[in-house]
Order: structure tokens, then C-alpha cells, then sequence
């Protein structure tokens, strides 16, 4: 069977991909140029496969377009949104956070979720994060069954839904959680992590795991009684083990108060100001700049006496979405970081020094 949606689309739960399924049909009550149907066309360019082989060679349904031209649409879309009935709206935007959390292209990913935290913004709602679209998709029938009519607007509050930030405080505190350091296969104490480059149905993944250096052969066989034999660099990769995460930023470690970066002008002089570096190995950091690039735009379109005020132009808006891009084809070539890490790094006594002049960053 050749399924219409595309791989990775196939490889999510069926609840992730039911949720995909209804962002197809365009809007029922808009015409055929409406900005809704054009954003859509895109949508299903990153979902669905062509009939013709090749989505970039689709005309009709589908539209591959390159990634300022989906933005063009996309902004369009979110403008005209107050026309479209809301349950449309709300489909659509759970079918953009799903490409934004789980397409396999890191470029993709990045500029979606910039998509869903937009609609998430301009609907005044507080978007999801990845492990709460993951926990309600994924809940057991019964539980699925019971939130659903617990939380409809027509049915009998069963259930408080948890507040947005007390969730992503929950989830920031697992994360925040030291790194398991006994072996997943043995419970030894582990000194490095396996990295498995396929899953058991030998699609590509990258599951990192700790790992004490035990034989993975007959470790493998405590899971499932007839492994593949299985070869380093082709199934697996062997890597130090994972650095432990932060607990906050450096500059609310009492230990590091001015923060993680030294942020100086071409003058020489430090900034009074707090500041926040983004890198492009932080995965994160297209979707930050894609978001004030989306920002920058909204002002010069809505607000044009406050984009002269801040001197924004549309040359300025066109070369922060450039930097966003560059960012991702950067880690797409040279990999991904660990924002999140905690301090590894030797300190220069006179770099630190000269950080303590501003506000941290």
C-alpha cells in the first residue's frame, strides 16, 4: 500500500496523524484565491506526497513554494483569520504545530513552530510544548475520552485543565533533572552513551541512550529474541555521556551572576543592558528569529508610525529572515548544540571580569 501521507508523517501516532488528515480540505466558505487555500497548498506540500511523484512539480492541490513565499502566505493567512469560522482556525493551527514539532527537517520544524506560536499569540491562547501535544495525543482512550468532555465548553467541568505555566514549570523540572548515569542495558554505572541511528524497524532515528560498555548483541536480546546483527557507525555510534542540564540561566546561578557570554560593541564598551545570545547551533534560535522577522513585518504592515519610530524597514525585516535561514542551513551542516548544557568550560578570570560591567547575558 503507498500511503498518501509522507514518511515521516506515517512513522507518528494515528492520533498525530488524524490531527494532519484535517487541515486538508481548504476552507469551505472562502474562495479559491483566499489567502487560507494558498497558506494550505503549502501545508500540504510538507504532509502529503504528489500524485505527480515530485511536490516542487505539483500545480493544483499541492504547492511547494520556497520558504519566504510560505511565510508571505502564511502572514496573509494570519491576517484574515477574524474571517474564517474558528473551529477551522483551530484545526488548522493544531496541524501546524504537529509539522512544527515533528517534521524531520530541521528548517521545516523551525519556521512551523514560528507558524503555531503566531496563532497560538494572535488567538491569546498559550502554545503547547512538544511533551504536552505528546501526553494529550498519546493518553490512553479512556483518558482521551474523559478530557474531551471534561473540557468541551458544552459539557460538565470534570476536570481543571492545568495551568500553562505550572506545566511547563513541571516540564522544565524534569528536564532540569539530572542525566540517568547507570547503563539502560546492565545498570552498571555508565561512562558513555550509545547513540542508535535506527529504530527496530530499521527506519533512520537517533536514541541516545547510556551505556556501560556492556556486549549490545546479547543486551539487544533482552528486548527483542531476534536482533539483527548490528555494526558500529551503521546501526549505532558510541559518544561521552550527555552533559547534565541547567537548572536555570548562568546569571541565576549565585556561582556565575554575569551570565555565560562576554556581549561587547565595536567601540570596545559593554552594554548596561541584559542580553540574550542565540547561536545557530541552538535549535531554537531560527525559530526566535523567524518570530521577530514575523514581528518586524506585522509592524511595517499594521503599525507603520511605530516601525518608523523603532527606524524598522523592509530591508531590515527581509535580512533578519535571511539570518534565520542562514542559522538553520548552518546546523544542518555542522549539527546541533546543546543549549541547554550545564557550565563545561574553563573560566577566564579577565574575560568574567569585563562581563561584570554590564548586566549579564
Amino acid at each position: 500500500m503507498n500511503p498518501i501521507l509522507q514518511e515521516w508523517a506515517c512513522r507518528l501516532g494515528l492520533r498525530h496523524q488524524g490531527v494532519l488528515l484535517t487541515g486538508i480540505r481548504g476552507c469551505d466558505d472562502a474562495p479559491k484565491d483566499d489567502p487560507s487555500k494558498a497558506f494550505v497548498r503549502c501545508y500540504r506540500a510538507v504532509v502529503l506526497k504528489a500524485h505527480c511523484g515530485d511536490p516542487a512539480k505539483a500545480r493544483t492541490f499541492i504547492e511547494a513554494v520556497d520558504a519566504e513565499e510560505e511565510a508571505r502566505r502564511f502572514a496573509s493567512f494570519r491576517r484574515s483569520c477574524d474571517h474564517y469560522p474558528h473551529h477551522y482556525v483551530m484545526h488548522l493551527t493544531h496541524c501546524v504545530e504537529v509539522v512544527g514539532y515533528k517534521h524531520f527537517a530541521g528548517g521545516v520544524r523551525d519556521r512551523w513552530q514560528g507558524y503555531y506560536r503566531t496563532l497560538c499569540r494572535a488567538l491569546h491562547v498559550n502554545p503547547e510544548t512538544e511533551a504536552q501535544l505528546d501526553e494529550r495525543l498519546d493518553a490512553p482512550e479512556d483518558v482521551f475520552a474523559a478530557r474531551d468532555d471534561g473540557w468541551c465548553c458544552d459539557g460538565d467541568v470534570k476536570q481543571a485543565m492545568p495551568s500553562p505555566v505550572q506545566a511547563a514549570l513541571e516540564a522544565f523540572d524534569k528536564v532540569a533533572t539530572p542525566v540517568a548515569v547507570k547503563c539502560h542495558y546492565c545498570e552498571r554505572a555508565a561512562d558513555r552513551t550509545v547513540v542508535w541511528l535506527k529504530d527496530k524497524k530499521g527506519a533512520p532515528a537517533e536514541i541516545r541512550l547510556p551505556w556501560c560498555g556492556c556486549d549490545l548483541m546479547t543486551a539487544l536480546k533482552r528486548f527483542w529474541p531476534n536482533p539483527y546483527q548490528i555494526q558500529e557507525g551503521v546501526d549505532y555510534k558510541v559518544e561521552p555521556l550527555e552533559k547534565k542540564p541547567l537548572a536555570g540561566l548562568f546569571c541565576d546561578d549565585p556561582a556565575t551572576p554575569e551570565g555565560k557570554y562576554l556581549v561587547l560593541r565595536r567601540d570596545n564598551t559593554v552594554p548596561p543592558w541584559p542580553s540574550f545570545v542565540l547561536g545557530a547551533a541552538d535549535p531554537i534560535s531560527a525559530v526566535a528569529l523567524h518570530a521577530y522577522a514575523a514581528e518586524v513585518k506585522r509592524l511595517l504592515t499594521e503599525e507603520p508610525e511605530e516601525a518608523e519610530r523603532l527606524k524598522l524597514t523592509p530591508a531590515f525585516q527581509r535580512a533578519v529572515f535571511r539570518r534565520a535561514e542562514r542559522f538553520v542551513q548552518w546546523r544542518t551542516e555542522n549539527g546541533t548544540g546543546d543549549p541547554g548544557a550545564a557550565k563545561h568550560r574553563k573560566d577566564d578570570p579577565a574575560v568574567v571580569a569585563r562581563m561584570k560591567e554590564g548586566a549579564s547575558s
